[in-house]
């Protein structure tokens, strides 16, 4: 299906662009903003984060279970600094000082060495979820405009 859509999208690429990037950026500003201002930082919750959606537990868990602090710490598969260097392309050093900054703002916890988010992260990056949801949400009516016509 989807390398059916691949030739669809070029194709139509001019007509959806600003629908494709307008959310796009939206959903970035919001990023950059609740990480006062450093991308990186983002960038490494996004890894840390997708490691943590892939969990089990994390996807039977409800949301207010989170929001409340009744579990303090997500469940996830708990990242090393370094692999998250090397997944999103940055210097370990990096990687380091940023993760460093998140534990001390209580964002991330370190537990036998690896990294997990915190309830504290995930209340305070509520705007950014729902942004996120936001931008499926408007791709999936572009996508769905681009199938129409």
């Amino acid at each position: 299906m989807d390398s059916d859509l691949g030739p669809l999208a070029t194709d139509a690429y001019q007509q959806v662009a600003a629908d494709l990037m307008a959310p796009l950026l939206e959903f970035v500003r919001l990023a950059r903003a609740a990480c006062a201002g450093d991308l990186d930082k983002f960038l490494v919750l996004l890894a840390i984060g997708l490691r943590t959606a892939r969990h089990r537990r994390f996807m039977e868990a409800s949301s207010e279970e989170f929001m409340t602090g009744r579990t303090a710490v997500l469940p996830g598969f708990g990242v090393y600094a370094q692999s998250i260097a090397a997944s999103v392309g940055m210097p370990k050093e990096t990687a380091r000082r940023k993760v460093a900054e998140m534990v001390a703002t209580g964002w991330l916890v370190r537990r036998d060495r690896r990294l997990y988010l915190t309830a504290q992260c995930y209340q305070d990056l509520a705007p950014v979820r729902e942004r996120l949801k936001l931008l499926a949400l408007s791709h999936h009516r572009t996508i769905g405009k681009m199938l129409a016509s």
